[in-house]
């Protein structure tokens, strides 16, 4: 399938292309050509609802344009008709094209041949109404006869395959038998030839004339005839064997015009029966392996399935992409690259459309151009070319020219507002649009705004010298500065401003300074002003004298104002804020800032109270703080003093000739008895003696190579590492508890074991209050 950039297709079959569009709902108008001849189909939701082409319209001329062949087809992606004028089924239409199709190749003369020509010289008409032909089977495979030279028409690969015929009955196939059936067809040049010429002949001039002889009886009605029955037609292999039914007899049926009977057929001998059904089964196998068992074209059915299933258009390219990377190039992938082309053309008119509506939902705000940027810059991203992508491009280019326009609009519609709302929004959009399409419109607003502003200011500057109150010309002289900052005429009001300016101090001056109160600094700079302008006032001296005056005020508010801020700085200390302010009241007890001082004062006594507190905390977080570093490092030095003794133990015991085995968790094996012994002892552990209870409570917490089991020793077990040899080194410690306790007579006692080196055995007694050592045994 060809298929260029502008939405035309060529060498892809009509039929198929109509019916994709029907199980795709597409809609769209395409204009086909085919030779000289062009029309135009309407085809909305996939359903062809109307066609054109020369005088005919509607269903017929539907009919006519999907009957033709190798067709260009320009596709429009869109349908201006709506009304459904055909009213057809689309296989309908389809059918009636291929008969079309069908009646046009048949009227074609065949090459090589020429019409009869009847008495008049005119061609005479092919007579075959009164022949009767039956089929040929070999194999279960149905052929045409080779007599027939019409083309074979369009297969159409959405059909069934062929009905095999059933066997048995006078339609049961021609049996060979095996010398027919093992010709040698390479080596038989001349059998091959004349088979050759005998599939040549006419249908009337055929084997035929000597199978039947349409004079005589055919035989007994119901008994099958052999070597003269003729061959049943079928039209096309890729369809269901249809069979001609016999014409009925000249004069059988009042008014039906009689046929003269062709001449005998010539009979076919055996021999080149037996050649052509081997070409035939050799065809039929061609065939069945080049349009049946094509395996791109069976995917391709399957994936055309899968892809009506599917809702969305992104689901079906990915079926078609799958299929087309799964195949290499060829009559299936290019109709699925069509489709795919199609689809993500249908997927781009969804994302304009869903981008369009939301480009149309947007505020035409400050924001306006930048949103539409980003969003038709993902539309870019996702579909770079094609129509639509210009379209695009042309709405980022014209989103910022609407959000100028939108603004100017602004600027004209102020136009209807105050003078302050004129200035401010020409002023306003010069500055935002400094390359503005409608700058030099703003600016000629402006400029005829200035000239009739400069010629009120003038009139009004009279008004405000005869009414000493220059006020009101001082703020218009701003304005005008706010207003037209680039205005010729700018020098010509600072003058005015100027004059004005000296007059409305001058005049000003008591009053100001006698209302501002506290405002010592502004009353001072009022006050230098006026001598700075005024040098030679006869008021210089007294406003002189209220300078100094006024300079002792501010330097008793600064000196305030610094003390505030100090007492205020929450960061500082409570204790040095509350020394500076009580300082402070002592030295200015009737000050101008004593009330704030007491205020301030007063408050920061609570402060000091809490700061009280949280130095208390504070003090005892440090000191548990330090009582947990000495825990921490005293149980580091305990640790350590074990370690120690662990490892100076652990080689003493090793040097007991392999008795002992010391293990890597605190304890030691001893091979002779399988007991499990503490390396250390409680002597060494604790570096003080236990009594009985103790000793018993002391075995009870150990978790020693992480065994909770340990126990007293039995003296006997005592005895066996400290009376025999080798002995157990010893630690130091004098006796050991065992676990033998009684009562005897008044007292508590236990047995212990000596710590001495020696091989007499003897065990002794404690009272269980007496002070001794514990070493752990388990298990």
């Amino acid at each position: 399938m060809e298929s260029d950039l502008g939405g035309q297709l060529q060498g892809i079959n009509l039929d198929s292309f109509l019916q994709m569009a029907q199980m795709e709902k597409s809609t769209c108008t395409l204009t086909v050509s085919h030779g000289n001849e062009q029309g135009t189909l309407y085809v909305l939701k996939g359903e062809l609802i109307d066609a054109q082409t020369g005088d005919l319209g509607g269903y017929e001329a539907a009919c006519r344009i999907v009957s033709w062949e190798d067709a260009l087809i320009e596709i429009e992606n869109r349908c201006e008709k709506r009304k459904d004028v055909i009213d057809r089924p689309l296989m309908e239409i389809l059918m009636e094209g291929g008969r079309l199709r069908d009646e046009r190749e048949k009227a074609a003369p065949s090459p090589g041949t020429e019409p009869e020509k009847t008495e008049d010289g005119g061609e005479a008409p092919i007579e075959l109404d009164a022949v009767e032909i039956e089929p040929l089977e070999m194999d279960s495979v149905e052929i045409e006869p080779l007599a027939m030279e019409e083309e074979e028409a369009p297969v159409d690969f959405l059909d069934e395959a062929p009905a095999e015929p059933e066997t048995g009955g006078e339609d049961a196939p021609l049996e060979l038998d095996d010398e027919e059936m093992s010709l040698d067809l390479e080596g038989d040049d001349d059998l091959l030839a004349a088979a050759a010429r005998e599939a040549e002949l006419p249908a009337d001039e055929s084997s035929q004339a000597e199978e039947m002889d349409p004079t005589q009886p055919s035989g007994d009605a119901g008994e099958p005839v052999t070597d003269s029955e003729p061959f049943e037609e079928y039209k096309d292999l890729s369809r269901p064997a249809q069979k001609i039914e016999p014409q009925e007899a000249p004069g059988e049926k009042a008014g039906l015009k009689t046929v003269a009977p062709p001449p005998p057929p010539k009979k076919l001998s055996k021999k080149m029966m037996g050649i052509a059904a081997g070409l035939v089964v050799l065809i039929a196998a061609g065939v069945y392996f080049f349009f049946i068992a094509d395996p791109t074209k069976a995917d391709y059915e399957k994936t055309i399935a899968e892809v009506g299933q599917q809702s969305s258009p992104e689901a079906k390219l990915q079926l078609l992409k799958s299929f087309v990377g799964r195949h290499e190039a060829g009559e299936y992938t290019q109709q699925a690259q069509m489709q795919i082309q199609r689809l993500e053309l249908q997927v781009a008119e969804k994302d304009f459309e869903a981008l369009s509506k939301t480009v149309g939902a947007l505020t035409l705000d400050d924001g306006f151009a930048a949103k539409v940027k980003e969003l038709g810059e993902a539309f870019l991203a996702k579909h770079p070319r094609g129509p639509l992508a210009q379209e695009v491009q042309q709405m980022i280019a014209e989103a910022p020219v609407r959000v100028d326009d939108m603004d100017f609009a602004k600027v004209k519609g102020a136009q209807l507002k105050g003078f302050d709302e004129k200035i401010a929004a020409c002023n306003w959009y010069l500055e935002k649009y400094p390359q503005g399409s409608h700058r030099e419109e703003v600016q000629q607003i402006l400029q005829a705004m200035s000239q009739s502003f400069f010629t009120y200011l003038g009139k009004e500057v009279q008004r405000c010298d005869t009414e000493k109150n220059w006020g009101k010309c001082l703020q218009l002289c701003e304005d005008f500065f706010a207003a037209f900052r680039n205005d010729p005429r700018i020098e010509e009001v600072v003058a005015m401003k100027v004059r004005m300016q000296s007059q409305q101090d001058l005049y000003d001056l008591v009053q100001k300074v006698g209302g501002m109160g506290e405002a010592h600094a502004e009353a001072k700079a009022v006050y230098q002003t006026y001598l700075q302008e005024n040098p030679n006032s006869v008021h210089a001296d007294r406003i002189r004298s209220e300078i100094r005056l006024l300079d002792q005020k501010i330097q008793e508010k600064e000196d305030w104002q610094a003390l505030a801020a100090f007492a205020g700085d929450g960061k500082r200390d409570v204790f040095e804020r509350l020394e500076r302010l009580e300082s402070y009241l002592k030295n200015n007890p009737k000050g101008p800032y004593a009330d704030e001082a007491r205020t301030l004062l007063k408050s920061l006594q609570g402060e000091k109270q809490t700061a009280l507190l949280r130095n208390r905390k504070e003090a005892e977080r440090k000191r548990q703080q330090a009582v947990e570093q000495a825990r921490k490092e005293k149980m580091r030095q305990e640790q350590q003093r074990l370690e120690g003794l662990r490892q100076k133990v652990a080689a003493d015991v090793s040097r007991a000739r392999g008795r002992y085995v010391v293990n890597t968790n605190g304890t030691v094996t001893d091979t002779a008895s399988g007991l499990m012994w503490t390396l250390l002892d409680s002597h060494l552990h604790l570096g003080k003696c236990l009594n009985y209870p103790s000793a018993a409570n002391y075995v009870k917490g150990l978790d020693t190579g992480g065994y909770r089991d340990w126990r007293l020793p039995k003296s006997g077990e005592l005895a066996g590492i400290y009376k025999n040899r080798p002995f157990f080194p010893s630690s130091g410690a004098s006796w050991y508890w065992s676990s033998e306790a009684y009562v005897k007579g008044y007292h508590r006692v236990a047995n212990v074991v000596t710590a001495r080196q020696e091989t007499v055995y003897n065990i002794g007694q404690q009272r269980q209050d007496a002070c001794g050592a514990v070493r752990a045994v388990r298990p």
